[in-house]
């Protein structure tokens, strides 16, 4: 005897859900802020390094045209150095990737009739 499994589907008045449940880790959601000033002073610095600049002759020419570090303050061989420094570490760090981690999965399919549900 051969069956239809239209004609079985909807003589079935059962309602069926699948419900999944997922836990992911992941740790590379914070994106570092740098304002544009920030990114203008690190890019400045990076140029004049590949030039050959040192520290003090960049801090120098900062203060010679009036540029404020990030906390309005005049520069000095050391923020320069600091700038690139943070620069570098906040690169390394949130620049990281990780492999997804799903700890938990589960798969639950549930036969109901309609009556359960009044």
């Amino acid at each position: 005897m051969e069956c239809d499994p239209l004609t079985v589907l909807a003589k079935d008045t059962n309602l069926y859900f699948l419900t999944l449940g997922l836990e992911i880790n992941v740790a590379d959601l914070w994106v570092s802020h740098y304002s544009d000033h920030q990114q203008y002073l690190f890019e400045t610095i990076t140029k004049f390094r590949v030039e050959g600049w040192s520290y003090n002759k960049i801090s120098q020419w900062f203060n010679d045209n009036n540029i404020l570090t990030p906390r309005g303050k005049q520069f000095v061989p050391p923020s320069v150095h600091s700038i690139v420094k943070k620069k570098r570490i906040s690169d390394e760090r949130f620049g990281r990737t990780f492999p997804l981690v799903i700890n938990e999965a589960d798969i639950n399919i549930q036969n109901t009739t309609p009556t359960d549900f009044k």
